[in-house]
């Protein structure tokens, strides 16, 4: 049964008199000329029935080439029969990296969107239109409707559109069409090769440790374990519930306290409790950092009296009782990514004072060094493009500013084969390099 872009699925659809309601795809595939034209899955063709439209003016309304979703038939009335886009989930896409890495075809279109402006699909069908016209001055025609068209029927889906976070990246090959929301502005780029362009990828890949977020308030204490992109809650048994767990609710002489100095003696007492309970679940043997989340207010006395050594200064302010685990990941990993890039960029700069690991910042032992999984970190800086050629030593890497036939993008490789040894790729601003130039390496040894 046929997956859309939103992960509905739909049953297939019969002949336009609706006679056969049981049809599988593979049934109606069977009847259609190999050259009729493919719909995108995304169909609901009860949208204008449920509004109380006629059938008979519904049939009369229905374009045959519209909105996906919208289309019945084609020009010479054949049904329509559906192409799946891959949907790759951001929790999934580690896992997929790798495929996507050595996904073997001649031509590999890669297009990464950020979210302004793309409601109406005017930003996709501009990139199509930049892929089509790279892939015709290469010289490659045969393919191009083939490569194209799922995310041509994707551009006019608004739906999809309006529902995206804040990027998107497409992956597109004659026998492969996948895209990947991304919770990010991966910038806009297209490229055609002869492999997939990865490297906006790498705040998603990039293999950045795992981190602890704890969303307080005197009402409830919950507790998250992220990695990347990813946060699970970590269920702790034990944890109070709010204030009014910890406090007796008898009568008690203040001692001629005020109302507010007796809350925040109540907070400290919850609090102390919350963190008592944290260190016998496990905090009290980890290093992990921890990312605090709450009312400044309560953060503080939070601070105050929690014996947890790697609490982060960044910190989450506002209330996030009620917020939804998809926002607060969101909102974490900007604060946590920022973060661990600057725990790393001090480390490089800490191996180039001391001399205490070998760091490089010269692009062909760069090169040889990621292919021989030798790169513990890798910096690039935005936009650099390196194009030439590269087998394995003792030959020298061959790089050119601008590519030339048979080219491949050493820029990509460099990202790619970092994170498939297990090493951290980012992709920087210049001014937030941690050194002058376009990339810098820490090595694992020379």
């Amino acid at each position: 049964m046929p997956k859309d872009t939103h992960g509905k699925y739909h049953p297939p659809k019969g002949k336009p008199s609706d006679t056969r309601k049981e049809e599988t795809n593979e049934e109606l595939r069977d009847e259609l000329d190999e050259t009729a034209p493919i719909a995108h899955p995304n169909r609901n063709t009860n949208k204008k029935r449920d509004r109380g439209m006629p059938r008979d003016q519904e049939q009369q309304d229905e374009p045959k080439h519209g909105r996906t979703g919208r289309e019945l038939k084609t020009e010479t009335g054949d049904a329509i029969v559906p192409v799946r886009m891959d949907i790759i989930e951001a929790k999934d896409l580690r896992d997929k990296f790798v495929e996507l890495a050595k996904y073997p075809a001649d031509v590999c279109v890669s297009i990464y969107l950020g979210a302004p402006g793309w409601e109406d699909g005017a930003p996709l069908k501009s990139a199509l239109r930049d892929a089509r016209k790279q892939m015709e001055e290469m010289g490659i025609v045969a393919v191009i409707d083939k490569i194209l068209e799922p995310a041509a029927w994707l551009a006019n889906d608004t739906d999809f559109w309006r529902s995206q976070p804040r990027g998107v990246a497409i992956f597109l090959a004659p026998d492969f069409h996948a895209l990947t929301p991304l919770p990010y502005d991966p910038g806009s780029e297209v490229h055609v090769h002869t492999s997939f362009i990865l490297a906006p990828l790498t705040p998603m890949v990039s293999g950045e440790g795992e981190y602890f977020v704890l969303a307080l308030s005197q009402k409830r204490a919950r507790l998250y374990r992220g990695n990347g992109f990813n946060m699970q809650a970590v269920d702790i048994p034990d944890m109070p519930d709010g204030t009014a767990d910890v406090i007796q609710t008898e009568e008690k002489s203040t001692g001629g306290m005020k109302h507010g100095d007796e809350d925040k003696k109540n907070a400290e007492l919850y609090f102390r409790e919350v963190d008592r309970t944290l260190q016998t679940a496990g905090l009290a043997t980890s290093s992990l950092p921890l990312l605090l989340a709450g009312v400044d207010y309560e953060l503080s006395i939070f601070r105050n009296v929690t014996k947890y050594m790697h609490v982060m200064k960044e910190e989450l302010a506002g209330n996030y009782d009620r917020v939804p685990l998809p926002t607060l990941a969101e909102a974490a990993h900007a604060k946590v990514a920022a973060w661990f890039e600057g725990q790393w960029r001090d480390k490089v700069r800490r191996h180039l004072d001391k001399g205490t690991a070998p760091v490089t910042s010269f692009p062909q032992d760069v090169v040889r060094a990621a292919f021989e999984g030798r790169v513990a970190q890798l910096f690039l800086a935005k936009g650099v493009l390196l194009w030439g050629k590269y087998a394995s030593a003792p030959v020298e890497p061959v790089i050119h500013d601008a590519e030339e036939p048979g080219d491949d993008c050493l820029t990509n490789q460099l990202v790619v084969q970092t994170i498939l040894h297990g090493g951290q790729a980012i992709v920087e601003d210049r001014e937030k390099m941690p050194v002058e130039g376009e990339m810098v390496a820490v090595l694992r040894y020379s």
